[in-house]
């Protein structure tokens, strides 16, 4: 199920796992099927190592994004000393007038 949900890029890295180890699959049209239950453990601790890997990169993702918004947060304050949605609307309204820019 997590395999499913990862984003193609990633599936596609763990297809290479499978085909490193000489696992076995079949394809159709709704997909690439593998039997789990006969893999060994080595190929079990790669895939399983990989998907750690992407989870720890996606929350690192997730926290430089957070990081990036407050920046830009408080240096649209501080350039203006309005927040979000004003600010917004303050520089559509400069654009109107670009001699004040």
């Amino acid at each position: 199920d997590t395999i499913e949900k990862m984003e193609k890029i990633h599936q596609v890295h763990i297809l290479k796992i499978f085909t490193k180890y000489g696992v076995e699959y079949t394809e159709n049209t709704n997909g690439i099927f593998v039997n789990m239950s006969i893999l060994k453990q080595e190929t079990l601790d790669e895939i399983n190592s990989y998907i750690e890997y992407v989870k720890l990169q996606q929350k690192q993702l997730e926290k430089v994004e957070a990081e990036k918004d407050a920046y830009k947060k408080e240096f649209d304050y501080q350039a203006t000393g309005v927040v979000g949605e004003d600010f917004l609307k303050l520089f559509k309204k400069l654009l109107k007038f670009p001699f004040l820019l």
